[in-house]
């Protein structure tokens, strides 16, 4: 994504905004969402997806192994809609939040604990507004999909969109450059590994799959837990000095961490079965045992 259409996008944030979330972008991701449904119909028809997608219901979100049948599965045009919308918004994300954490936009925010919460950052109300627009969108569209109906998926997206209301406070924006920005970078190689295996893309689909594994394990296996240790030093100071804004907004923050911190932790015990798998160690010392 060029820093071209990252102006022009963030040119249009906030103009409609209502709680951090800009009602004309929700309707704009709408209609996004229904073109390119349309345009994938013209080109798959009524084809029902088949496919496995990552993080689905059980089973890795296979179709066959949640007992669906094909009549109960989604269109393939439903998959290719979301997914290109998803990569769009993921990578804005990445190249935001990994150009304010490194360019010193995060630094800038301020070095003491108390700045660290409630300093402003320019580059994490863009995040925070499309983000919250986003999740809006999100959780009607994955309470839709039978493919992502779950309660990993609608609990994540739900929390997010909460998080995101109420960190226009403003309330850490410096972490949030982080949470909702760099730590995205993973999350492109995931929905073009979602688009490919419903386009069939063999090669592009293993190389993703190779970039997804590696980005999650360095960005939120490894480096989300030291980010969120810096987190939690900062949230129970301010408990401590009585100078939080809201204890309950805080302790939601601080749950949510929890929550959000497992599923990286459930996620990365499937991506690393999944590479065991792939290199012929789990799959193989399996197979060796049966034998």
């Amino acid at each position: 994504m060029s820093q071209q259409m990252v102006d022009i996008i963030t040119s249009q944030l906030g103009k409609h905004t209502v709680a951090n979330i800009d009602l004309a972008l929700v309707g704009m991701i709408i209609a996004l969402h229904v073109v390119l449904n349309l345009a994938a119909k013209a080109v798959y028809g009524n084809k029902r997806n088949t496919g496995a997608v990552m993080g689905g219901q059980g089973d890795g979100g296979d179709p066959k192994k949640q007992n669906l049948q094909e009549s109960q599965t989604s269109p393939v045009s439903q998959i290719i809609a979301y997914n290109v919308i998803a990569v769009g918004y993921a990578t804005f994300c990445a190249v935001v939040g990994t150009t304010a954490w490194y360019d010193g936009s995060a630094a800038a925010v301020g070095g003491s604990a108390h700045e660290r919460l409630y300093g402003r950052s320019e580059a994490f109300e863009k995040l925070g507004t499309l983000t919250a627009s986003y999740e809006v969108y999100n959780v009607v569209a994955v309470s839709i999909i039978a493919e992502y109906r779950n309660f990993a998926f609608i609990g994540h997206h739900s929390i997010t969109l909460v998080l995101a209301v109420l960190a226009n406070h403003p309330f850490l924006h410096y972490y949030g450059i982080f949470f909702f920005g760099l730590s995205g970078i993973s999350s492109v190689p995931l929905a073009l590994i979602e688009l490919f295996t419903v386009l069939r893309a063999g090669a592009l689909l293993e190389l993703c799959r190779g970039l997804f594994a590696f980005s999650f394990l360095a960005f939120r296996t490894f480096y989300w837990p030291v980010v969120s240790y810096g987190f939690w030093q900062d949230v129970l100071h301010a408990y401590n000095s009585q100078t939080v804004h809201s204890v309950a907004a805080a302790g939601f923050f601080l749950f949510a961490n929890v929550f959000l911190t497992g599923l990286q932790l459930f996620w990365t015990t499937k991506i690393i079965a999944a590479v065991g798998e792939t290199l012929g160690l789990a799959g193989g010392a399996a197979k060796k045992h049966a034998d």
